[in-house]
């Protein structure tokens, strides 16, 4: 296990499971499944129906026994895991593409089972999986018998479930607190109704846990063992993503932090003390699709207590937007700007800010008493989608441009200062990335042609670098 800091709040540990052979603890349970059969003699074939882990378990646990495997998958499945389990699995493994669905893949498997006489490999609701998942707890307890608090992700329930068992047995003073995805809790509605509930919908971000019904083995044993289950959000899976890169410089795919960003929200809302309990947070998965990374951190700033975004009503006139930031900005660094001219009198600017709990406080405060309109949209949908409503017939000779400054607070309102004589701003979209150097693209309009050269003089006068953009290919003009 590796000790990981909480600012001034103490340390925890977190037991990663993303440096085994797949990335992932799944192989643990496939093994222990398929070893089992191999002892008492069945070569296989063995099947598997995974668009995961999962899938790479059983591949590597097949290759090792020198068994035959064969893994049904959708077609949706990611390159990376398809690739990851042919890799894993070599010759003793095929992997069939079928539907668009883990359930078209299923049925596949099943017709396939029938008809090849083939064992079926779960990924969660068999006890000899359980089994080999509960290896997790054994390695815990055995670095670290003083535990107080272990951690771990819920999908289908076969970690939980075993590490929760393995416990009661190993150290019952240990509190198992099973962690789930709000959107995909079945596990947590299953315990509140005491049966097992199906979700009608399943928010599939941490794809490795999306699961609609838990297992009836693993609903049995998690509503007796677990000591609680928590609910987390994609946003705070994404921090603890985020702290995990800088406490560790470790990238867990979204399902794999599930346990700490459990572990993270208990601490911040006093329910545990990491400077007097120990803790333990279960890593569970790194197969990370590089794809996914910009969602990360996007959702990740949203779950930060030190960043809001507020939506203002102004006039859409010259100097509208620079009279905004200097009667409410003075001082706050904003991360964000999404502003389109979507009205002839009137303008819809949203705002991120920075800043500590008690700025945040005091500028709602200043706010709420200003005679400008203005309401918090940090989870505002259309803010986390970055939604920038535009009418390019509204503008008037307007060029855009790829405008880079330096990225300190205050550089947008010296910039915007000294260029709302020369022109109105009718597009600005800005959302800081950390670099020393920030990017916008900005959107200007003039009342002549010919006073776009001004601008332009201006830019390079006070030494902002600039690109044109051809935005007229990307928003055509309405048809009247």
């Amino acid at each position: 296990m590796e000790l990981m800091a909480i600012s001034n709040r103490g340390s925890i540990f977190i037991k990663r499971e993303d440096l085994s052979t797949i990335r992932s603890y799944k192989w643990r349970g496939s093994f222990h499944r398929i070893n089992k059969e191999v002892t008492k003699g069945n070569r296989g074939p063995f099947v598997a129906t995974s668009a995961g882990n999962h899938a790479q378990g059983v591949a590597l646990a097949a290759a090792h026994l020198d068994v035959s495997a064969t893994i049904f998958m959708p077609q949706t499945t990611p390159q990376l895991k398809q690739k990851a389990a042919k890799h894993h699995g070599g010759d003793n493994v095929s992997v069939v593409l079928v539907g668009d669905t883990f359930d078209a893949a299923n049925r596949a498997a099943m017709d396939f089972t029938q008809s090849n006489h083939a064992t079926v490999i779960p990924p969660f609701n068999d006890i000899d999986v359980i089994a080999g998942q509960s290896t997790v707890a054994d390695e815990i307890h055995h670095e670290s018998a003083d535990m107080d608090f272990v951690f771990v992700p819920i999908g289908g329930g076969g970690l939980a479930s075993g590490v929760a068992f393995a416990y009661s047995e190993l150290n019952p003073d240990v509190k198992v607190i099973g962690v789930e995805v709000i959107g995909q809790d079945s596990m947590n509605q299953s315990v509140k109704n005491r049966e097992e509930v199906l979700l009608d919908r399943v928010d599939r971000f941490c794809d490795g846990t999306a699961v609609a019904k838990p297992g009836s083995i693993t609903f049995s044993i998690c509503k007796d063992y677990l000591s609680e289950i928590i609910t987390v959000t994609n946003e705070q899976v994404c921090a603890a993503i985020q702290r995990l890169w800088e406490e560790k410089r470790v990238i867990t795919e979204p399902s794999g932090a599930i346990a700490l960003a459990g572990l993270i929200q208990s601490i911040e809302c006093d329910k545990i003390d990491p400077r007097s309990q120990k803790c333990t947070a279960v890593i569970t998965g790194g197969n990370t699709d590089f794809l996914t990374l910009p969602t990360i951190v996007e959702r990740s700033q949203f779950a930060q207590s030190t960043r809001k975004y507020f939506r203002f009503e102004i006039d859409e006139k010259n100097g509208a937007l620079i009279g905004l930031l200097d009667q409410f900005f003075d001082g706050i660094n904003i991360v964000d700007f999404q502003y389109g001219k979507s009205a002839e009198g009137h303008a819809f600017p949203v705002l991120g800010i920075s800043a500590s709990s008690e700025q945040l406080t005091q500028f709602a405060a200043v706010i709420s008493e200003a005679d400008i309109p203005a309401i918090e949209v940090t989870d505002h949908s259309t803010t986390l989608f970055r939604v920038i409503p535009f009418r390019s017939d509204l503008t008037s000779h307007a060029i855009f441009l790829h405008v880079d400054f330096p990225d300190r607070p205050g550089a947008l309102r010296e910039m915007m200062r000294e260029i709302s004589p020369i022109t109105n701003i009718c597009y600005f979209n800005f959302n800081d990335s950390g670099q020393s150097e920030g990017h916008a693209l900005i959107g200007f309009e003039f009342k002549s042609p010919s006073d776009q050269t001004q601008l332009l003089s201006k830019l390079e006068a006070i030494q902002m670098r600039y690109r044109h953009v051809d935005f007229s290919r990307l928003i055509p003009s309405p048809s009247h």
